[in-house]
Formats: C-alpha cells, structure tokens, sequence
C-alpha cells in the first residue's frame, strides 16, 4: 500500500536532488564559457603580440606564398625563422601550437611543420575571421594533441582564429593559437562536484527538517483521523473525524465523511428501531394467543401449540436482544462488574425447570465465590442461558449439562451431545445458521447472540469436543477487580 508521506518525500527528493543537478550543470556551463572568452581573449592578445612581430616581419612572405606548395614552404628559411621567433615569443605561456593562414585557408605557417601546406578553406571557424572579420574560438577534450614540446594526451584546449587586418582594414590573413587550459578546467570539474556536494548536503538537512519535521506535522491530523475512524463501529457509531486542525485540501473530504456516517447512523437507528418495534408488537399478540390456548377443549393439541407459541417467543425475544446489542455502547458495557458466578447460579436455577420436564440435569461446579468479570449482567445472564439451552436441546434424556466455572474469569458449557463437526465450528456462530436442523425448532440465532456478547465484553468463545462424546462451549471473559472496573467506567464517562 503506497503512503502519501513517502510518496511525497520521494517525489519532492528527485525534484529537489534534479533541481540540484540542473543548478550544478548551469553553473559549470557559465564558468566553462567564462573560461573560453578568457582564453579567447588572452590568444587574441598573443595574436596581436605576433602581428606586431612576425607579421610586420614576414607579411610580404606570407601573402607571396599562396602559389607554394606544403615541401617548398617547409624548405623555405623563413619558415625557420618564424618558428624561432613565435616560440621564443611565447615562451613559459600555455600555447602549444601557432597556425598562420593566408586569406584563401592555406596553411602558411605551422610549428607543427607536417601541417603546413594544408588547405582549411573550408573550415567554418576559419571562414568567420577571414570572410566575417570576427575571431572564434571554441573549447575542446583532446585525447592526443601534436604540441612544441611533442605530443600531448588528455587536454582540454582553447583554439582561436583571429583575422589579420592591413593598414586598410582588409583581411590578409588568419592567426590560429591553441592553448592549454585543462588545469583550470579540472578546478571548474573539482569545484562543481564540490559546490553539488555542498548543496546537497545543505539542502539535504533542510529537507529532513521539511520531511521529518513539517510534513509529519501536516500530516498528523489525518493521522489522527485514521485513528478516529478506526475507532466507528455499530455500537459507537456517534464518532465524528475531528475537523480541528485539519488542512483545508483535507477539510471537504472529513466534512463529506462526516456527513456520510450521519446519514449512515440514522439508517442503523431505523433497522434497530424497526427490529425492537416489531418484537415488541410480536409479544402481545402471542401472549393473547398463549391465553387463548388454556380455552381449548383438546388438551393435546393446546399443548402442541402452546410449544409453537413458546418458540415463536423465544425467538421474538432473542430479536429483542439483538436489538439492544446493536444500540450497546462500550460505555455502558464497563459501567459495572458481573458476578460470573452469581449470573450462571441464576441461570441454572431458572432453566432447571426445563431441565427436569426434559428428563435431563444441569450442574454449576467449578470455582466457588465471586468471579468478577468486565461486561454487563443481563446481556452476560443471556449468554449464558443461551449456551445451557442450546446444551439442553442436544444432550440426551437422563444426561447432564455442566457449566463449570474457573477464577480466570472462564465458563464451560459442557453437554452430552453428538458434538459440533470441525467444519462447522465457525458456521454455528454465524446469525440464522441452523445446520441439519433447518426444520427443527428456533432460528439459529441464540450462539451468534453469545458471540456477539461475549466480544463485546472483550472476550471470545470456542467449541471443542467434550471428553467422552459431546460439546464444549468455552467463554473466556476479562477477569476484573472490582474496584479497577468502576475506576475504568469513571474515566470513560469523564471522556
């Protein structure tokens, strides 16, 4: 499941990691230009060192030696001569090598001699100062360079063209001057990588504080929401989400949420009032016709119906109780301890009656005294009933039904019966499940009441098999103080 805090902090670090790496490339493209148009401004400050010299010397030369071929202009002493001075020239400079042209691109003069001879009339850069009048210059990676001192590996170099005027502002001709920069090239690559470091380091803290500091604060009201939310259930469903605090982009969806489970409790509340309504108006009407019965003449089939009727109020009364566990808050399921042991005394007590009329026996054994659990006495008193009886319809004539107690707040409803089948043993918690026994008695509602009790009191219920043959019904309940229960209920009503 994808969490918007760490989407957001992975999306805002890229952004913030390529913003950075744009700024690192901006800067190093400026102080990589500044370099070029210092070093083109520097060679051309040679050039016009050798146009005062060499050209002031030699031009007649050069301008004569267009019709010459690469080996006669080799051969030639001035060749020599012009190679003596332009190296005593710029000596303990950064240049490695110094090209004349004549106006047509004929390489006039080179102190890479091989070179000389060669046409670069076609060069772009060449014909920008000898047909536009304007210098260029361009920086480039070398992986090999022929220089003064002998070939050269690794350079970065600035090469410049700058035209040569005469005394008419004609161009004559073309100086090209190469010089080494790699030195201060790798202090740009070196200071670069230290300015991204930097910065990454700089705004890498901010961005933990942004991360870790303010945007877990933004985002501790939907948290708290969440935790809210996790809290709405049937029985406390009057929870709202908080809308205090919350950012305004959040503030629509709480609103509408809220709404929501506002028209969502009404239409719990009428299902609830519909269900206890229509039991309530069931009651009278069989109790009318319970009365009815002791009239009829033929006391066999008025006790036939009588039966019925006494099942048909079971269920209307087991309706009832669903009803009101539906509408039990939490609250008033901790508003007081029960006596585990009273409530099943008197659950037994009651139900023995039907025990006897049915041939069968139940017993109380187990722990004596007191057993103080967490939850609600008449609810718990149901679920317990509900467990002997469901014994009592599945043991036997002339068998027992046990409800053995311990101190840890545990009640066993043991019966004699054929069992609960393994596949079956969460079904039979399930409203309405009936089993095999679709058309006999009840409705399949009294064990899925005993859960629902059971867990709303913080406990659960298991069935296993009994020794001997049977069923075991296990509820196992919070075991309480009495004095820490009410101290609980105390502080819920305080909250």
């Amino acid at each position: 499941m994808l969490r918007i805090n760490r989407y957001l902090a992975l999306a805002s670090a890229i952004v913030l990691l390529l913003a950075l790496a744009m700024v690192a490339w901006f800067y190093h493209q400026q102080a990589v230009r500044d370099l070029t148009e210092m070093s083109a401004k520097h060679n051309i400050g040679i050039d016009r060192i050798l146009l005062n010299t060499v050209w002031n010397r030699y031009g007649d030369y050069i301008a004569e030696a267009r019709d010459l071929d690469g080996a006669t202009l080799r051969a030639r002493p001035e060749t020599m001569e012009i190679d003596a001075a332009i190296r005593a020239l710029t000596k303990d400079m950064h240049v490695l090598k110094v090209k004349i042209y004549n106006k047509e691109g004929l390489t006039i003069f080179s102190t890479d001699l091989p070179q000389i001879g060669g046409d670069y009339s076609n060069s772009a850069a060449f014909m920008t100062a000898a047909h536009d009048g304007r210098a260029s210059s361009a920086l480039s990676f070398r992986n090999r360079f022929s220089a003064y001192s002998g070939e050269v590996f690794l350079r970065d170099i600035v090469e410049t063209y700058v035209p040569i005027f005469d005394n008419d502002r004609k161009i004559v001709g073309v100086f090209e001057v190469y010089t080494d920069v790699t030195d201060v090239k790798e202090r740009i690559d070196r200071t670069t990588l230290t300015m991204l470091v930097g910065l990454v380091g700089i705004f890498g803290a901010l961005y933990g504080v942004l991360v870790f500091g303010i945007m877990r604060r933004a985002i501790a009201p939907i948290q708290l929401a969440s935790r809210y939310a996790a809290e709405i259930g049937p029985r406390s469903s009057g929870v709202r989400l908080p809308t205090q605090g919350m950012p305004k982009e959040i503030l629509p969806l709480i609103v509408a949420t809220n709404g929501a489970l506002d028209r969502l409790d009404r239409a719990l509340d009428s299902q609830r009032q519909f269900s206890a309504d229509a039991a309530h108006e069931l009651l009278t009407p069989l109790a009318v016709l319970r009365a009815h019965l002791d009239t009829l003449k033929d006391k066999s089939v008025a006790a036939e119906l009588r039966e019925d009727v006494e099942a048909m109020t079971d269920v209307v009364h087991q309706l009832l109780d669903l009803a009101a566990l539906e509408s039990q808050s939490e609250a008033n399921v901790d508003a007081e301890p029960a006596d585990l042991h009273d409530v099943c005394a008197e659950v037994i007590a009651t139900l023995a009656p039907l025990a006897v009329r049915e041939k069968k026996q139940i017993a109380l054994t187990g722990a004596k005294g007191p057993i103080f659990v967490r939850g609600c006495v008449r609810m718990l008193s149901r679920a317990v009933r509900n467990l002997v009886e469901n014994g009592l319809a599945h043991t036997p004539s002339g068998t027992t039904v046990e409800a053995r107690l311990s101190l840890n707040g545990e009640v066993r409803v043991i019966d004699q019966g054929k069992g609960v089948p393994q596949e079956e043993r969460e079904a039979i918690f399930h409203r309405f499940w009936r089993g095999d026994q679709k058309n006999g008695p009840g409705a399949g509602l009294g064990l899925s009441i005993v859960k629902r009790i059971v867990e709303s009191m913080g406990g659960e219920i298991s069935v296993d098999d009994a020794p001997g043959g049977g069923a075991v019904f296990t509820m196992r309940l919070v075991a309480v103080e009495p004095a820490s229960i009410e101290e609980e209920a105390e502080r819920a009503l305080d909250h």
